[in-house]
């Protein structure tokens, strides 16, 4: 009994590793997925509202409230990115918005 128990569990791990290794795992994949959206999370979306936390204050938005720093792309972040762009953000204006703050 505790043979075919052992044998089964590394069996799924072996599985979850080909899957995980083979199907998801791409070290050239970018991790950010676009257009960022409502319902995306992760660093991007940090740097985002960071960015825009930065630029809105210097520009002619200057009436929004600070985004808080979440990571979660929510209805406020939304409503500050079509502020200024009137759509999803795609890859080119999100460099673009990053790039404001760096220089």
């Amino acid at each position: 009994m505790k043979k075919g128990v052992f044998i089964i569990l590394i069996v799924l791990i072996a599985g979850f590793c080909m899957y995980y290794f083979v199907f998801r795992f791409d070290p050239l994949r970018d991790p950010a997925e676009f257009p960022l959206k409502p319902g995306s999370k992760g660093a991007e979306v940090a740097a985002l509202q960071r960015a825009l936390n930065a630029y809105l204050p210097t520009s002619v938005y200057a009436h929004l409230a600070p985004l808080p720093v979440t990571g979660i792309y929510d209805e406020q972040t939304d409503n500050a990115v079509r502020t200024l762009y009137d759509k999803e953000l795609m890859r080119d204006k999100y460099a673009e918005l990053l790039a404001l703050i760096t220089e």
